[in-house]
């Protein structure tokens, strides 16, 4: 049991900017995803889906708010 311990210790040792880094790495590309994923929601740039069905028309048509969206979130 004590060798698996010593096992990862010497890893976090060997390796700790990778460990490090991970949470930094994740942490961009999740904000990156919901910045594009809200101007998809708000500014689509062409009607996709079927006519009864509004995907983002109905937004487009919406005033802006006065405060930026990624603020609320």
């Amino acid at each position: 049991m004590i060798t698996d311990l010593d096992l990862i210790l010497a890893d976090l040792q060997a390796n700790w900017l990778l460990y490090l880094s991970m949470p930094f790495v994740a942490a961009a590309i999740g904000y990156g995803t919901k910045v594009v994923a809200i101007k998809m929601m708000f500014k689509p740039l062409t009607f996709v889906g079927w006519r009864p069905f509004w995907d983002g028309k109905a937004l487009c048509r919406v005033k802006p708010p006065p405060w930026p969206v990624s603020l609320a979130i």
